[in-house]
């Protein structure tokens, strides 16, 4: 019974980690732009979303990506864990394997429940740039997707470090157990190696962000400075780049 639990356990687990990482693999972040919107050099008409606005749109497209490929993936390893789990049920009555069936058949469902919810619900920055069309203002709807911007990609790296620490400590707790023979070695290399991506790899946010703040034009900043005069005293200025 023991080694029949330890082989479900570490099956379900190490799947949910692989789902988490072929969710980075499949969907990353497309160059799409939204309909009707020119990338020409030029001067850039009145009723065209701003520099922000794009790479927000392209931020909601990437998380609208990622979470479809993400229900699909859930959706069809639940729905083999589900026939699994069925198919364990009838092959006979020993109390054994009519447990281990109900576990498999419950992680199924679970993954059906999670594939279907991962369709219907709209991930943060798909919200978010939602919202920011409901703005009529052209240049406060541009102030507030670069304000957006710059929440998610602070949210995304907050987040991709607290789950890689906690994927990392799973992954020792895991490779402990390793030692003692209690589960296989897949489920703590498969933590360790989804800790690593996630404490290494910039999430779309960050890199969103990144891309905007380098092909923002410089913006003037005024900068007061203080400081010793050459003979001697104090002096006090405004200094301004352009």
């Amino acid at each position: 019974m023991k080694d029949l639990e330890n082989r479900i356990l570490s099956a379900a687990v190490s799947l949910l980690v692989i789902v988490g990482t072929a969710v980075q693999v499949l969907a990353e972040e497309r160059p799409t732009v939204p309909p009707a919107v020119s990338f020409q050099q030029g001067e850039q008409e009145a009723d065209q979303p701003s520099l922000a606005e794009k790479y927000l749109f392209r931020l909601a497209e990437t998380s609208k990506g990622r979470r479809m490929v993400r229900g699909g993936v859930y959706a069809a390893a639940g729905a083999g864990l589900l026939a699994y789990g069925i198919s364990m049920l009838g092959k006979d009555d020993e109390v054994m394997t009519v447990i281990g069936g109900f576990f498999v058949v419950s992680y199924g469902v679970l993954g059906l429940a999670a594939g279907a919810y991962s369709f219907v619900s709209p991930g943060r920055a798909e919200r978010t740039y939602t919202r920011m069309q409901a703005i009529a203002d052209a240049a406060q709807r541009e102030r507030a997707c670069e304000d957006a911007l710059a929440r998610l990609s602070k949210k995304g790296l907050r987040g991709r470090l607290i789950w890689g620490g906690v994927l990392a400590a799973l992954a020792v707790s895991a490779g402990i157990s390793t030692g003692q023979g209690d589960v296989s070695i897949i489920v703590p290399a498969s933590f360790g190696a989804t800790a690593l991506y996630l404490l290494l790899a910039k999430s779309a946010a960050e890199r969103a962000n990144r891309a905007y703040l380098e092909k923002r034009p410089l913006r003037p900043t005024p900068t007061l400075v203080f400081g010793f005069a050459p003979r001697g005293g104090f002096r006090l200025g405004l200094s301004m780049d352009f």
